[in-house]
């Protein structure tokens, strides 16, 4: 869910509380007149209502089964290693307003979301041997530095023929945000599917094995790369059993980038959750998922006879 939609629905579910409470109320007025909040409400519901409630909807179908994954405890916790890459909560709250989240709140919703459907597609992903051995052919487990030029990325090679510890190396040269305060570590990268690096430096990092480092600077348009293999497949004495747990994760992150098999499961959770949108002015707000249907009984149903859902709740444990 894009942080754009968390944000107008804060926004969204005040103005419809308050509506609820006197729609009469005077949000605003001025001398050519007022806006009441039914008046602010109607505006809000028809230009953010649908939108606004699919993300309430699936943030509550996902929380009823993998509520777990996202405790208020764990959320925060995951707020404040991300606030602390960029020097502290004052200084992220500040970074967040320039993204165009609110607040630090709005932030947390949006890790919130991100944990509960990480959770659902982990759940989902279900790997045979078949699969692990396919994913095992072709990947590749290496690390990398990466610098601007090629006499910068000579230095590097001088100092691992020196003996000097890639991991070392990487923290101190390379320009790789992503990867240099984990010692250059790409982890499982697959060389079929892959889009991170460029084919020049997988075509090397294959032709290595494990222990060993590229003699040459690899040239691509991103600068010039020393690469370090962990685990080559065609020439490592161990097997995907040994990396059962690391291919899985990269299986999972694969699965989490594909619309497709998201919105599968999203699908298959929202029928089992019997939607019903009473609202015909919202009855769309699905319909990305499911056919759009209105009904007069409550929003929101869950029969537990079909209901997958139903096994575990939320728990925002501090």
């Amino acid at each position: 869910m894009k942080k754009k939609l968390i944000i107008s629905g804060a926004v969204f579910l005040g103005l419809l509380t308050a509506g609820c409470t006197n729609s009469s109320a005077t949000v605003a007025s001025t001398t050519a007149g007022k806006v009441t909040q039914e008046e602010l409400y109607q505006e809000m519901k028809a230009n953010y209502g649908e939108s606004t409630l699919q993300t309430m909807l699936i943030e509550q179908v996902l929380a009823k089964k993998y509520g777990d994954s996202a405790t208020t405890k764990k959320v925060n916790a995951k707020f404040n290693e991300v606030a602390e890459m960029y020097g502290g909560t004052e200084a992220f709250e500040s970074i967040l307003v320039q993204y165009g989240y609110a607040n630090g709140a709005a932030y947390k919703a949006t890790i919130k979301q991100n944990l509960l459907i990480e959770a659902a597609v982990k759940d989902k992903t279900n790997l045979t041997d078949a699969d692990y051995k396919e994913l095992w052919e072709n990947s590749l487990y290496f690390q990398t530095i990466l610098v601007a030029d090629e006499d910068t990325a000579k230095e590097v090679i001088t100092k691992l023929d020196a003996g000097e510890k890639f991991k070392d190396l990487a923290a101190e040269y390379s320009t790789d945000t992503t990867t240099s305060e984990n010692g250059g570590d790409a982890g499982f990268y697959n060389i079929s599917t892959g889009t991170t690096y460029d084919t020049t430096v997988t075509d090397a990092a294959a032709k290595l094995n494990d222990g060993d480092f590229t003699k040459t600077a690899i040239s691509t348009d991103a600068g010039f790369y020393v690469v370090n293999m962990v685990v080559n497949p065609t020439s490592t004495s161990k097997t995907w059993q040994d990396y059962q747990s690391e291919l899985t994760e990269m299986a999972v992150t694969a699965n989490l980038a594909d619309s497709t098999f998201t919105t599968e499961i999203l699908t298959t959770l929202l029928k089992a959750a019997n939607v019903q949108i009473k609202d015909s002015d919202l009855e769309n707000a699905l319909s990305a998922y499911l056919t759009p249907t209105t009904t007069s009984s409550s929003a929101v149903t869950s029969d537990s006879s079909t209901d997958e859902t139903t096994t575990t709740s939320t728990k925002d444990s501090e």
